[in-house]
């Protein structure tokens, strides 16, 4: 009896260790939970910049820092052991070639997120092409519309035109002597963004707007605008756009003799602005990331490290200093980077982790998105810059 009682356990635990082994390599077989499967390489990303055209001076520095963290990133390995690979189209500062742009990397290089454009109006344009295709754009540009509505898929890295104008007004506040001021504004969606966020926010501030008056992107000359302004006997001039047309009315003012302050967009914060206005540019005034004066950035801010680190890389491979715009473009690879490792290559998972993110130190500041804000950053993440003597240092 003791015998046959001892074969059937013997029975019993073979039974459960082979049930143990099935369950197991069953379990083994399963997909992880919540996890993607193991990426298969290359990560395909898409950019398109303004590498021609008005807008390169901001294009060509986001192109470099595109460059240089995707070439650091492979050498460390890739994404979890996949390459990178950033497939960059010209957008010609063209927002029809943009769209086509847009399409080509969707539909025929099947990339899993774009990154641009370096202008509003070719965002602009690449935004009803992402809505329609559900593809996440982290997008390079600043003009309030592009997350005004329909913002589901896209993810700004710049400060947008309302954080810009909130800085460019509470330092005209703060300084108590600018009550009457006039705007010239591009007539573009990144101009006429802020010239528009301007005349509404101005009066909260205290400041009377006398005179606003626009201009083509590739005018040559604004003196006939600023004439009509300087008539308005302002206390300051408020500039809205990107190169050439701000370094234009630098120069015209000195030429018609409107001898008031200029203050600047954060569209200017390229060395581009000084080369181009040259001597006009001396006591400038503009809005910019912290990334062109790092020593604004105190020690033990959680930016300082990362800051420090890529103007050194960027100076090390360029043989120059990085601006704000270079800045924009490493952010978005450094969140793909982040997010990738959750979400894999699908499109939709990509959108959802990129909206996760909070307290995510970057070059432009520290990001904070949700589900109803796709802008990530504050007027604390910038700061106001002067020219002098040909250099940024920060106003006072």
């Amino acid at each position: 009896m003791r015998r046959k009682s001892i074969i059937l356990l013997l029975i019993i635990a073979i039974i459960s260790t082979m049930t143990l082994a099935s369950c197991a390599k069953q379990e083994a077989q399963k997909p992880a939970e919540n996890k993607p499967a193991k990426i298969e390489g290359p990560i395909k990303i898409g950019a398109i910049l303004s590498l021609s055209g008005p807008g390169s001076p901001i294009g060509i520095p986001e192109r470099n820092a595109l460059d240089m963290i995707v070439e650091q990133i492979n050498k460390e390995g890739g994404i979890e052991g996949a390459k990178v690979e950033v497939i960059i189209e010209d957008d010609e500062t063209n927002p029809a070639k943009a769209t086509q742009a847009a399409r080509k990397l969707i539909q025929q290089d099947q990339v899993a997120a774009l990154i641009g454009s370096s202008v509003s109006p070719c965002s602009l344009a690449i935004k009803e092409v992402v809505d329609s295709e559900k593809v996440p754009l982290l997008c390079l540009s600043a003009a309030n519309a592009i997350t005004a509505d329909r913002f589901e898929w896209i993810f700004r890295m710049p400060p947008r035109d309302a954080v810009a104008v909130e800085k460019v007004l509470t330092y005209l506040k703060e300084k108590g002597t600018f009550k009457k001021v006039a705007i010239l504004h591009d007539s573009n969606a990144f101009g006429q963004s802020g010239a528009d966020e301007l005349s509404r926010r101005a009066p909260e501030f205290g400041i009377e707007i006398v005179g606003v008056e626009k201009y083509e992107t590739n005018a040559p000359d604004l003196t006939s605008q600023l004439t009509k302004l300087k008539a308005k006997n302002p206390d300051a001039l408020i500039v809205w756009g990107t190169n050439p047309g701000p370094a234009i009315a630098a120069k015209n003012m000195k030429q018609i003799g409107f001898n008031v302050p200029y203050f600047g967009s954060h569209g200017i914060a390229n060395k581009k602005f000084i080369e181009l206005a040259g001597d006009a540019a001396e006591g400038v005034i503009f809005p910019a990331g912290k990334v062109i004066l790092p020593e604004s950035i105190p020690a033990g801010d959680p930016q300082k490290a990362l800051v420090d680190t890529f103007i050194a890389d960027y100076k090390a491979k360029y043989n120059e200093n990085p601006n704000t715009f270079a800045g924009h473009a490493y952010d978005a690879m450094l969140m793909l980077k982040k997010v990738i490792p959750a979400a894999g290559l699908d499109r939709a998972k990509i959108r959802d982790e990129l909206e996760k993110l909070s307290n995510f130190v970057g070059i432009d500041g520290v990001f904070n998105y949700s589900p109803t804000n796709h802008d990530g950053l504050t007027i604390s993440d910038m700061v106001m810059i002067k020219i002098e003597n040909g250099a940024w240092t920060e106003a006072k």
